[in-house]
């Protein structure tokens, strides 16, 4: 029951270590396929534009108000007014702006 191992000769321990040795051709580095790389057209452009750019954009129509009362929490508020110190805007008009964006991007 006990088979004894065939010795390895030299060919096969090379063959094994480094692997088989190829004959390569010219033939053989010509890909079989050719294949199209992908190359934008153009560069993608953003229409879309954050909150805070439209923010800091100077407004550019007038068009009649109606008044709107909300109530906020003192946390709220506070981040709204440091948000119009920063930006020199007026509260409303940053409220207008964020409710404007929320609007646009519920549809």
């Amino acid at each position: 029951m006990n088979k004894t191992r065939k010795p390895l000769d030299e060919s096969i321990v090379k063959e094994f270590v480094f692997g088989k040795e190829q004959n390569i051709n010219d033939n053989d580095l010509v890909p079989s396929k050719t294949v199209e790389l992908y190359t934008p057209k153009e560069a993608p452009t953003s229409t879309i534009k954050t909150t805070i750019q439209k923010i800091n954009e100077i407004p550019t129509q007038k068009e009649a108000v109606i008044r709107f009362t909300v109530d906020l929490p003192e946390s709220l508020h506070t981040k709204l007014s440091i948000l119009a110190a920063k930006t020199k805007r007026k509260k409303s008009e940053i409220v207008r702006i964020l409710i404007s964006d929320a609007l646009e991007n519920s549809d």
